[in-house]
């Protein structure tokens, strides 16, 4: 069978997702939560990865886009991927290496920083809870 048919047979049977990226974003003993003007909940800061951008690209311009801050990828933490939606997320530690809060206002409703122990746990994206509480429990 020729390449071309058995790439489209496989490309057709293949699982679709999409590709998310999240960051722990770290300035001292803060981290960075945003609310989103189409969440009620606080979330960690990310977005969906464009055709043929990778996961630091991704990350950095997501955050500068969404809060005008500047970014270094330390370490990816975890992927995880979700069973009940079809979303890859590559989950990245990340710190602080300049720039201002000015969020876009079409998208982010409010960016702050928070100390890691005083998380407002019971407003926050669900996903982002589980994945703070293991972030907690293995600092890096």
């Amino acid at each position: 069978m020729p390449i071309k048919i058995r790439w489209l047979i496989s490309y057709f049977y293949a699982d679709k997702f999409v590709v998310g990226v999240v960051a722990f974003i770290r300035k001292n003993d803060k981290i960075l939560l945003l609310k989103h003007s189409y969440h009620y909940h606080w979330s960690l800061p990310g977005g969906f990865l464009k055709k043929k951008e990778d996961a630091y690209t991704a990350i950095k311009r997501e955050i500068k886009e969404e809060t005008g801050l500047d970014i270094k990828v330390n370490d990816i933490l975890k992927i995880h991927y979700g069973s009940k939606k079809p979303i890859l997320d590559i989950i990245v530690d990340c710190q602080l290496v300049g720039g201002k809060i000015k969020v876009d206002e079409k998208e982010i409703k409010s960016a702050k920083f928070f100390p890691i122990n005083e998380l407002p746990l019971n407003d926050i994206l669900n996903i982002h809870r589980e994945y703070i509480k293991e972030y907690k429990s293995n600092p890096s």
